[in-house]
């Protein structure tokens, strides 16, 4: 994926984040994601690992689903990720725009 595509969609992420931290590293693959996290006011990055990716759009959002999101370092951050996927329905939610299309490429469309 081109840095200008991956550029686009950390600074997407790094929006949802806000003042939690700062992602400084993105890889995908067909079956998930993997986010590099500086967390605010820890020494060490975190690793965000989420699975079973897959995308819709509605109302002018693409809707980024997932089924399984890991955090291996840090107990305390699978906790709160974990309530706060649960509290989502396991999406996360980004303006749609073309500058998304190579993500939608990789991924599968959501079925039902």
């Amino acid at each position: 994926m081109s840095n200008f595509i991956t550029d686009q969609i950390v600074n997407a992420l790094n929006q949802k984040f806000g003042a939690i931290g700062q992602v400084s590293d993105l890889s995908f693959s067909r079956d998930g994601i993997s986010v590099t996290l500086e967390l605010s006011g820890e020494e060490r990055p975190i690793t965000l690992e989420a699975e079973g990716l897959s995308w819709d759009t509605s109302d002018g959002k693409m809707n980024l689903y997932f089924t399984e999101l890991r955090c291996r370092e840090k107990q305390w951050v699978q906790e709160i990720f974990s309530i706060l996927a649960e509290k989502t329905g396991r999406v996360v939610s980004f303006p749609d725009s073309l500058k998304l299309m190579p993500l939608k490429m990789l991924l599968q469309k959501k079925r039902g």
